[in-house]
């Protein structure tokens, strides 16, 4: 296991943009276990990004808001995720493994991107760096967001889940909206709870809280295309472009 450095590329002022580090500028394939990033220059910092995303062979494995990236950490690492003003954060690949199954990047190359908006006041840069680990790997995480279509003061409002792999959790937007929640994988509900129940029995296991964005942790299970979806009943705060992303772990020959 060693890290490496890798380059760091110039920011505007008062501009938004995309930064990207491609397959030139880092390394690729499942011996990838997470890249580190920081960023410098006024207001720089992790409210600033809109989204973080990373392709593999150019196909997205990675795209959530920094907010559904922060409930991650916080559900698996041991401080609270980001917050506002941090200036720097990690995007791992190793998060959620069970036995029998190692985690690391999808066996392709990587290329990662940082959304920043128009808030940063002054020039600078962001930089990246990597770890890896030559243990041999058989699955990679995908974490991907889109809108959850369900509306404000919703009955069983669902949310079909179509990700390739193993379903191991999702980060839900605006917890304290939801009064109930469902999860179900074929005829089976793996998940019935109020909403506050909801909150109570994934909190207790986090190092912190910096949202109402939680990552809500499931039984492992295989995604059923079709099969496979979260029911929410909301109250009137629930608005329908709140974000739902699901985290699954696919076999790396998928």
């Amino acid at each position: 296991m060693f890290y490496g450095r890798g380059p760091r590329k110039p920011c505007q002022a008062s501009t938004a943009e995309i930064i990207r580090f491609n397959e030139s500028d880092i390394p690729g394939g499942g011996q990838v276990k997470a890249f580190f990033l920081d960023l410098t220059g006024t207001a720089r910092d992790y409210d600033s990004l809109n989204n973080i995303i990373a392709k593999a062979g150019g196909r997205q494995c990675w795209n959530v808001n920094e907010l559904q990236h922060a409930a991650l950490l916080q559900r698996y690492g041991k401080k609270a995720g980001p917050g506002a003003t941090a200036t720097r954060f990690t995007l791992p690949f190793y998060m959620g493994s069970v036995p029998g199954i190692s985690l690391g990047f999808a066996p392709r190359a990587a290329a990662v991107e940082i959304d920043i908006d128009n808030t940063p006041s002054a020039t600078g840069d962001v930089g990246i760096s990597y770890l890896i680990d030559e243990t041999p790997t058989t699955h990679y995480p995908m974490f991907v967001q889109s809108d959850g279509n369900i509306a404000p003061s919703a009955t069983n409002g669902r949310y079909p889940v179509t990700q390739p792999g193993l379903l191991r959790g999702f980060c839900i937007a605006r917890t304290t909206s939801i009064t109930d929640i469902r999860v179900y994988v074929g005829n089976r509900a793996i998940i019935d709870l109020t909403g506050p129940q909801l909150l109570e029995s994934q909190e207790i296991f986090e190092g912190g809280t910096v949202s109402l964005n939680r990552f809500i942790e499931t039984p492992l299970v295989q995604i059923i295309p079709g099969e496979t979806f979260i029911e929410l009943t909301t109250d009137g705060s629930w608005v329908a472009t709140d974000k739902i992303a699901i985290y699954s772990l696919v076999p790396n020959n998928q």
